[in-house]
């Protein structure tokens, strides 16, 4: 295996969300630096949704686009086989199609504060002013943070609550490949959020990073998991499927710096801009 060692791999997890993946896009490649490579693993339900797709391939021709043609079966295989291909970094970040990055990341310095500090992963959603909790709806507080830099803090995720001590998830944490890969290999799921459940038993007297205020936030417009019960805003995925085939997106300009105290914007509702506005 080729590794990239200051550069960073991104698969990006997407079902029947076109206008969503092209916000995470045009935030990521906005907003970031030192990607290896990002691919994209999705399926869709019906043919107006694929069609769809294939407009963000053209849009965004530096990322490598890989359907399911057997879901949930080939949500496994699929996933480790580019997770560990020969031309590949040694540090990973997953993300899931409602995420948008809010501020500037550099991965290079995230996988160097990793490497030097020996924290099991860092966590670009995160930060010192995330202190509410959306998915369980109540105060969580931030857990006794320790400066490890200018803008760079740490944790040991056993003294955190909620988010804080929640150290295996999908949305923009940096990974080394070598600390998951006996997980993944060996524990059964088939979709984001049962890899999350079965992500394995972490160890919570290890240590997390995170910038001083988070880079990500998760806009949870609708809901696409079948097995999972989350709070979201209720948007259809055929309402937004309508606007994105119209030509418009989500304006993420109102959101870059902005201040969430909670790692989901449940209150928040979207503007919808142009793609290519005249």
């Amino acid at each position: 295996m080729t590794l990239f060692a200051h550069e960073v791999d991104i698969i990006v997890f997407s079902y029947d969300r076109p206008l969503q993946l092209y916000a995470f896009l045009e935030s990521l490649y906005g907003h970031s630096s030192h990607i290896r490579q990002t691919a994209v693993l999705y399926r869709t339900s019906t043919q107006e949704y694929q069609t769809a797709y294939k407009k963000l391939f053209e849009i965004f021709p530096q990322v490598r686009f890989i359907e399911q043609h057997n879901p949930p079966h080939d949500f496994k295989p699929l996933l480790i086989e580019e997770l560990f291909q020969a031309e590949s970094s040694k540090h990973i970040a997953f993300a899931v199609d409602d995420l948008i990055i809010t501020g500037e990341i550099n991965f290079h310095e995230c996988i160097e504060a990793l490497e030097s500090f020996g924290a099991y992963g860092f966590y670009l959603r995160l930060g010192r002013n995330i202190d509410d909790c959306w998915s369980s709806n109540h105060y969580e507080g931030t857990p006794p943070l320790k400066k490890m830099g200018e803008r760079i803090d740490s944790w040991i995720f056993e003294t955190g609550q909620g988010n804080w001590a929640y150290p295996n998830t999908v949305d923009m944490t940096i990974y080394r490949k070598k600390d998951i890969e006996t997980h993944f290999k060996n524990n059964d799921f088939f979709h984001p959020n049962s890899l999350e459940d079965h992500f394995g038993i972490a160890n919570l007297a290890l240590m997390g990073l995170c910038y001083e205020t988070s880079k990500v936030v998760n806009i949870p417009l609708n809901i696409i998991s079948e097995t999972t019960e989350t709070r979201h805003l209720n948007l259809s995925t055929r309402e937004l499927l309508d606007l994105f085939n119209t030509g418009l997106k989500i304006d993420i300009i109102p959101l870059f710096q902005y201040k969430n105290r909670s790692a989901h914007l449940f209150a928040y509702t979207p503007t919808f801009v142009p793609r290519n506005p005249q």
